[in-house]
């Protein structure tokens, strides 16, 4: 196996806590992964939790997510928005779209029950996402769900 670098666009990693049958586990998913294990070992939750948490949209270049973009331009000399002011703005509303996104495509992956993901005699799950570009943080308790991200 080709182990690639957490950087690379294509490999987005995901740490999973007291979700479903899966009591901790971390995943290097990339273009081409394969699970493997005893039945009610969890496949088809992890499944379910990176089809909900990657299917935000493709844009080309990224086989995941929209790429978050930077630059180093300076507050333009009319005194309007900065090309950087631009950029914090859309990454700012990329990141609240993304964080309803997951939850919301969590939803419809589980029934619109996400309590019901939480693995037996545990309080909460909780699931971690990592790509080149943004993390997000995904819990999910008995009371409510909730998802934070930064790029």
């Amino acid at each position: 196996m080709v182990r690639k670098n957490a950087r690379d666009p294509d490999t987005v990693n995901m740490h999973i806590a007291d979700f479903g049958p899966i009591h901790r586990g971390s995943l290097e998913i990339m273009p081409m992964t394969v699970l493997m294990g005893s039945n009610n070992s969890g496949k088809s939750y992890a499944s379910l939790l990176v089809r909900s948490v990657l299917a935000y949209g493709h844009r080309r270049g990224s086989k995941w997510s929209r790429p978050l973009f930077g630059t180093t331009a300076k507050k333009s000399s009319d005194g309007g928005m900065s090309a950087q002011d631009y950029v914090d703005k859309a990454t700012d509303e990329f990141v609240r779209d993304y964080k309803a996104k997951i939850l919301r495509n969590l939803k419809r992956a589980f029934s619109d029950n996400l309590p019901s993901t939480i693995r037996f005699g545990a309080d909460r799950c909780a699931i971690k996402v990592e790509t080149n570009r943004i993390t997000a943080r995904i819990s999910i308790s008995h009371k409510s769900s909730t998802c934070t991200a930064r790029p």
